[in-house]
């Protein structure tokens, strides 16, 4: 019982962490899609595409660092909160697990931004400037 209580818990992050690399691609495609003309612009002005890469990576990877702290600060002011109202209740937060799911947001957020990264980059300024 309990060997199956480990499996559906390495599932169940599984499929979270699957579905949070979903949503951080679609944010950051959604970003770059609204900002088509600024990268536009940016190209013109002769901004290589490995720039405009690295310049959506950095800001992917300071929203996911935000996101890891913002994560990890709810997950304690939840923790406190459950053991507050329910005082025989045990939470440990383990240093090695808590840096393996820091790692792992990261990893995720910089994944998730790649692609949407190498299509702003491939993007023709003049169609950028003119769509838009």
């Amino acid at each position: 019982s309990i060997a199956g209580l480990n499996i559906f818990r390495v599932v169940l992050a599984g499929v979270a962490v699957s579905l949070s690399f979903l949503v951080i691609l679609l944010a950051m495609y959604t970003s770059i899609i609204e900002r088509t003309r600024e990268i536009g612009i940016l190209k013109a002005l002769g901004g290589s595409k490995f720039y405009i890469v690295l310049t959506i990576m950095q800001e992917s990877m300071l929203l996911s660092l935000l996101g890891v702290i913002g994560g990890y600060g709810l997950g304690r002011f939840s923790a406190a909160m459950l053991v507050a109202a329910y005082p025989t209740l045990m939470i440990q937060f383990s240093y090695p697990w808590t840096l393996a799911a820091s790692a792992l947001g990261m990893l995720g957020g910089i994944l998730g931004s790649f692609y949407p990264a190498i299509l702003a980059a491939g993007q023709d300024p003049v169609r950028a400037l003119r769509d838009e």
